[in-house]
């Protein structure tokens, strides 16, 4: 195993690890909502069989007090409830206080005296009553039912079905007072799909028989503010929905008991061990490329939504859903990124050492393309740089090899650095010339303005670093540029074991010619009339120079700061075989006798010269 794919599968054991502990973090929050979801669409209807009698606000308008609820009423409640023959009667009232003690009595024989079994609602101590609340609380409960729901540490929802205890959960006991045989199962409080019939207390007696008739008939305050509670369905709809009174929350637990059905939800270890499995299948994702990775990591969390609905359906078990669907996203998302991130660092580690040896320009095309290079070239217009630093041959003879190293190494960081800055492409170093081109790899419209550019700034690095090895006593040569513009064919020559990005045909030829006649003309950069016409700055005209290997002659520019009126009118009188034009460059020559090109041109017409091809 190489020490690359050792990491990468050490890399991938460490964010799966941590993708597994941050799933079951956040489980604990995601899990109960998702699941809530996965039950209601296998919910079972509610059952037909429980009717709820609310004690709402049409109600307590009729009584002559709100709180507590009237003790005559409720005792005609029951007996009008027992008149209509249902299978049981829960009251969901907490009898907390006495009132009267002719109205406790009366409630209290109407509930022992009722044909139809009555189970009422029970607290104690435990549930947070006091000896005295407590105390009231049994004298009401005959048969009697504990009332108390557990919420949802995380959103305050109650899904969890009451446990079993000295005194049965209160849709047991009245289940069991209805003739109902089983066990309240452990586990998920599975809502009903669909409402439970709520009629008005105060509209009972007015209610046909058959409504009520073998019902098991819930009695609870559905009043605002008063034992409320958030479920599944109201969390799902959002803080808007408000809360459910606890006796649907009874109805249901009653309902699910008469359907028989159980929901198991996860066990601890179950959501452990799902999320590391689920997190190691993340990160098996790494090989992957970051859209196959989304593509296979879509696929298989909806594969897996499939095998959780097909439990859900098929089965008593609740799955782990959330907590695993994000470990596999954590892992597989960390370890694609990191794949990413390393892919990147790594091409531009290659880039970066590739382009030691070839044009940065050309490793980064190949990069991009993704494929091997291949022979062959393409026709393009492109802008050659041909520079030579002038005399250094006969220079390094005297000097030691550490020396000329160094001068070389400096002297061409300066060189490429700003062919590259201009996105050039550096072709080759040939001993201590150079030559680059503009316009390939990829097209540039701009070509023949950049090429003049990086050749002013060229010869302006190469006049600082003449100064700065003079002051060390080495003498430099001056660096001449040659800049021509022209169709050349660029691409990859060579052979099959080796071969190199250049460009080849008249156009870097033209441009070696023209460096090579700055040392004749006393120019430092010659530039063609092609290169010319794409170029910005100002410029002074050279004339029409023959070149060796070429028939025609070549129309050169000179780049200069600023325009030059005097020479531009001196050399038109000159270009026109004016006779004017040999007194005009004398006065030239007079005010500048450092100018080399003036120089040139004064000796030409002195010898008889009366045009300015140059030869």
């Amino acid at each position: 195993m190489s020490r690359r794919s050792g990491d990468g599968i050490a890399t991938r054991l460490v964010v799966a690890a941590l993708a597994a502990v941050v799933a079951l973090g956040l489980g604990q929050r995601f899990e109960a909502p998702v699941a809530d979801l996965a039950l209601a669409a296998v919910a079972p209807p509610a059952s037909d069989r429980v009717v709820v009698v609310a004690i709402d606000e049409a109600t307590v308008a009729e009584l002559p007090v709100r709180s507590p609820i009237d003790r005559n009423f409720l005792a005609e409640l029951v007996a009008g409830l027992a008149a209509k023959g249902p299978a049981a009667i829960g009251i969901d009232l907490l009898f907390t206080r006495s009132t009267t003690a002719a109205a406790d009595a009366a409630l209290v024989e109407a509930i022992e005296a009722s044909p139809v079994p009555v189970v009422v609602a029970f607290a104690d101590g435990r549930d947070g009553l006091s000896p005295a609340q407590a105390e009231h609380v049994a004298r009401f409960a005959g048969r009697k039912g504990s009332v108390a729901l557990s919420r949802d540490l995380a959103d305050g929802t109650v899904r969890t079905l009451p446990a079993a205890d000295s005194v049965p959960p209160f849709a047991v006991a009245l289940a069991d007072a209805a003739g109902v045989e089983g066990v309240l199962p452990e586990g998920r409080i599975v809502y009903a799909a669909g409402d439970f019939p709520i009629y008005s207390a105060r509209l009972v007696s007015r209610l046909p028989a058959a409504w009520l008739a073998d019902k098991i008939v819930l009695v609870g305050a559905t009043l605002e503010g008063l034992d409320r509670h958030r479920t599944p369905r109201t969390t799902l709809a959002g803080a808007d929905a408000g809360e459910v009174p606890g006796v649907v929350v009874h109805a249901n637990i009653v309902s699910q008991l008469l359907a028989g059905v159980t929901r198991h939800p996860p066990s601890p270890a179950t959501l452990a061990v799902a999320a590391v499995v689920a997190a190691l299948l993340g990160a098996a994702l790494r090989p992957l490329g970051p859209l196959a990775a989304l593509g296979c990591g879509a696929a298989a969390i909806l594969a897996y939504a499939g095998l959780c609905a097909l439990v859900v359906s098929q089965t008593t078990a609740t799955p782990p859903i959330a907590t695993p669907a994000m470990a596999f996203v954590f892992a597989g998302a960390g370890t694609v990124l990191h794949r990413w991130r390393s892919d990147r660092h790594e091409r531009a580690r290659l880039q970066g050492m590739f382009g030691q040896y070839v044009s940065p320009r050309v490793v980064e095309r190949l990069v991009a393309a993704g494929v091997d290079p291949a022979l062959g070239g393409e026709r393009r217009e492109v802008s050659h740089v041909f520079t030579d630093l002038e005399g250094f041959t006969t220079l390094s003879e005297g000097l030691d090899p550490e020396v000329v190293a160094e001068i070389l190494n400096a002297y061409f960081d300066g060189l490429t650095g700003r062919i590259i800055a201009a996105d050039g492409t550096v072709d080759k170093l040939v001993g201590d010339a150079m030559v680059a081109f503009f316009g390939a790899p990829d097209a540039q419209e701009d070509h023949a303005a950049r090429a003049v550019a990086v050749a002013r700034e060229i010869a302006r690095f190469a006049e600082v670093e003449r100064w700065r090895w003079k002051a060390r006593g080495i003498h430099l040569g001056r660096t001449r540029i040659g800049v021509h513009s022209g169709p050349a064919i660029v691409g990859n020559f060579g052979g099959r074991r080796f071969f190199d990005y250049t460009a080849i045909g008249d156009t870097v030829n033209v441009a070696a010619r023209l460096e090579s006649a700055n040392r004749g003309l006393g120019t430092t950069i010659l530039v063609s009339e092609a290169a010319r016409r794409g170029a910005e700055g100002a410029f002074r005209p050279v004339g029409r120079v023959k070149v060796k290997g070429r028939g025609a002659p070549i129309v050169c520019h000179e780049p200069i700061s600023a325009p030059d009126p005097d020479y531009d009118d001196a050399f038109a009188l000159m270009a026109a075989g004016r006779p004017e034009a040999l007194a005009a460059f004398e006065r030239l020559a007079a005010r500048r006798p450092g100018d080399g090109l003036v120089a040139i041109h004064l000796e030409r017409l002195v010898a008889g010269a009366c045009d300015d091809l140059i030869t």
